[in-house]
């Protein structure tokens, strides 16, 4: 038995990566019309390598967008033009979907150090003659 034919396209699949990489939210971008639905862009990542390695690239891109964003909100703090708890909050937001998005350049450097600060990391076990 086979299922329904996919809707995918490469088109299709472009325009949505095109989305992502301006920054736009995949959920605001599918509710528009003529525009496929949330489950159905899943659908084709599991089924569309090439799609799924396009998508994986825009969503990097996006977080590039967000730190921008970020940007831009402290620009629009400094003319007055925002409420700095206003700032704050989208501030947040995008550092958050950055980090996530794209840890290496945007997310928080995690060091395993010993004791003092800087000190190597000393890894010893424990063995039944030890005790």
């Amino acid at each position: 038995m086979t299922g329904r034919p996919t809707t995918y396209t490469p088109e299709a699949g472009q325009a949505v990566c095109d989305a992502l990489r301006e920054g736009r939210s995949l959920r605001a971008w599918c509710k528009e019309d003529g525009n496929p639905c949330y489950s159905t862009v899943f659908k084709w990542l599991e089924q569309q390598e090439a799609f799924a390695d396009n998508y994986t690239r825009a969503r990097e891109v996006q977080a590039h967008n967000d730190a921008d964003r970020i940007n831009a909100c402290a620009e629009a703090l400094e003319l007055g033009a925002m409420a700095p708890d206003v700032a704050r909050v989208i501030t947040d937001a995008m550092k958050w979907t950055a980090a996530r998005r794209l840890p290496k350049v945007y997310g928080d450097k995690v060091a395993l150090t010993g004791a003092d600060d800087g000190a190597p990391l000393v890894v010893s076990w424990l063995t039944s003659d030890s005790k």
